[in-house]
């Protein structure tokens, strides 16, 4: 794993420019760095060295026309590398690096559908004059980039590209909408208006005239592609080896791995196979001593059962006060799961035991139905659909009437449960509904929160064929598990220069989830189903079988003490006006409204202030000069 920058089309790029940029991201890759620079392109790189420590798998890496900067892991680069072989190819390194760069020189973009890893990179021909992004196909890692004018500028963080544009960059409104809707940005847009992602599954091309986006892997084909099977235990027959390769690809690694646990499905089950095929394997756990959702307890007695070298560390505010101040040390833009917290503390403890190398269960809910909301969702779009549109549309506006004051603002809580109700009614599809059950707040209020014109097109889902619980999984797979969970592990584990690896997001195990039958992940209130038929083979249910739990802080609490120690001086409608497109007067309601009512810890007025709180925390700490 390991940070990477560039630039393409600025000429002849000054060395010490070209440093400057990198070094944003030392805490990726602090093992070492390297440098390319001819007349179109310049290239920047930060190593963690994880497989191969020798200098001689340091990037960039040249062969012929080609150079290459890469972060992320490709774990099938022996299989690869065995087939160049015998295609006549020769290697200087152990490096899975030099394994993708002679793929690349061979088959093109076409090496990429070949690769098993998570990884995006830059490869650039210096022959045609050629640079090409690649991000996986998940998204695991992260690609930002710059485009104007036939010139680019790309790094694995935004601040790569906002250090060279000396800080100077513009805050997009469709970004801060996403931002204050959802608490992430959805999609290609950032807190930036010149600032866009490589979407994943997706390569972008650029050359002296021109660029051009092009996508490789999409997941909509295999929900279409349902599988058959005998039964569930057959389609678990089936899915067991593909976890057991995915998994044990994870473990692929010259330095010390462990893992993150909850004792939750997906972490038990990783933890379980692991432990059966390796033995012994580090299992690191964060619990917290004011939260109903203390998964620490249950996670001690899974690693007892399975017998793993368990570490844990159980957090009070004390604890964590620091985090809230460093929040933004490690991430780059407006960030609002809070559950980023826990996820920092739980990486440094693995780097305390001597961890350089931690495996995430991420992907289990939105592959086999996990979240309980999805459940919930199919009673409110069919109660929403039930209803003729004329009387929707009508009674959205006696609800959303009722929910504002004089001034059209929103009252605090059931004001935006009123918000919320007129959002459902008027939404057309599944998705639309779903994203009004998971969103903070609603549209309409998210587009009064800015100021000026917001030109909103509508997203239009063609998603018809399919069940409104698995339209609502797509939806998290595209857009939740990217740009919030991948996000919140990759920048964690990154800012400590440990590699974070995503076990279940191998693309074989995504695409034969999306193949199965929706019944076989939730049923009759069940969920997750046919990961608990694995699970059962491996330990007793009654270690797992409990409601789900989030791994969430307790915010309220926390929040209020940091306020009270001395940002609450800062936390102000006005300062959020002064540096954000904002209405004032809305955000002053929202700031008020927490104060007025904190004491109750209303989770709307938490949530929401502690979204606002972390604008002004990001500005000071990544804009402000």
């Amino acid at each position: 794993m390991c940070g990477i920058a560039g630039l393409y089309g600025y000429g002849l790029v000054e060395q010490q420019h070209l440093k400057r940029i990198t070094r944003t991201l030392s805490h990726r890759g602090p093992d070492a760095e390297g440098y390319f620079i001819d007349e179109q392109v310049a290239l920047g790189h930060r190593r963690l060295a994880i497989i191969d420590l020798e200098p001689r798998a340091n990037q960039p890496m040249t062969y012929e026309e080609y150079t290459i900067v890469l972060n992320g892991e490709i774990y099938n680069y022996r299989e690869v590398r065995q087939e160049l072989k015998g295609l006549g190819y020769s290697f200087s390194s152990e490096s899975d690096t030099e394994v993708l760069l002679k793929a690349f020189s061979k088959w093109g973009i076409d090496a990429v559908a070949k690769l098993v890893g998570m990884f995006s990179f830059a490869i650039y021909n210096s022959k045609t004059r050629e640079l090409c992004l690649v991000r996986d196909r998940l998204g695991v890692k992260p690609l930002y980039y710059h485009y104007s004018n036939g010139r680019l500028i790309f790094g694995s963080e935004i601040k790569v590209i906002s250090e060279h544009f000396d800080r100077s960059l513009e805050v997009d409104k469709s970004g801060l909408y996403s931002y204050l809707r959802f608490g992430y940005f959805i999609g290609e847009t950032t807190i930036f208006a010149q600032v866009k992602k490589v979407p994943p599954g997706s390569y972008i091309r650029i050359t002296p005239n021109n660029l051009s986006i092009q996508h490789y892997w999409c997941p909509e084909g295999f929900l279409q592609d349902k599988k058959s099977f005998k039964n569930i235990d057959s389609a678990a027959d089936e899915l067991e080896p593909l976890l057991i390769e995915a998994f044990k690809y994870r473990m692929v690694s010259d330095v010390p791995v462990g893992t993150f646990f909850s004792g939750g499905i997906d972490s038990s089950l990783l933890v379980a196979i692991l432990n059966k095929h390796y033995g012994k394997i580090i299992t690191c756990t964060i619990g917290f001593d004011k939260s109903q959702n203390n998964e620490a307890e249950y996670a001690r007695k899974i690693a007892k059962h399975l017998g793993t070298i368990h570490h844990e560390r159980i957090l009070g505010f004390s604890e964590a006060r620091d985090l809230f101040s460093s929040f933004y040390d490690v991430y780059d833009e407006p960030f609002h799961d809070t559950s980023g917290i826990p996820t920092s503390i739980v990486t440094e403890l693995a780097k305390e035991r001597g961890i350089k190398v931690v495996l995430s269960a991420d992907g289990g809910d939105e592959l086999f139905g996990g979240y309980p909301v999805y459940k919930k969702l199919s009673s409110f779009y069919n109660r929403v659909r039930s209803i003729p549109a004329i009387f929707r549309q009508t009674a959205s506006r006696i609800v959303e009437f009722m929910g504002v004051d004089s001034s059209g603002l929103y009252y605090r809580n059931m004001g935006q449960k009123m918000g919320k109700v007129a959002e459902l009614l008027e939404s057309e599809s599944a998705e639309e509904v779903y994203e009004a059950i998971i969103s903070t707040i609603s549209h309409k209020e998210a587009m009064k929160q800015i100021t000026g014109e917001l030109t909103f097109n509508k997203t239009r889902y063609n998603n018809n064929g399919l069940h409104p619980m698995e339209r609502a999984m797509l939806w998290d797979l595209k857009y939740f598990l990217p740009d919030d969970l991948l996000v919140k592990v990759d920048r964690a584990t990154m800012y400590h220069g440990i590699e974070g690896r995503e076990p279940f997001l191998d693309h074989r195990v995504v695409e034969f989830a999306l193949r199965l039958p929706l019944d076989y992940k939730i049923k009759n209130g069940d969920q997750k189903i046919i990961l608990k038929k694995i699970l059962a083979r491996y330990m007793p249910p009654e270690l797992y079988e409990r409601p789900k739990q989030g791994f969430s802080i307790p915010l309220a609490d926390w929040f209020a003490e940091y306020l009270d120690e001395g940002f609450q001086k800062k936390f102000s409608g006005a300062r959020l006006a002064e540096r954000f497109p904002m209405n004032e007067k809305v955000a002053k309601r929202s700031i008020d409204n927490y104060f007025r009512y904190r004491k109750k810890q209303q989770e709307y007025n938490t949530l929401h202030a502690f979204k606002l709180a972390g604008l002004l925390m990001w500005y000071d700490k990544h804009v402000g000069k």
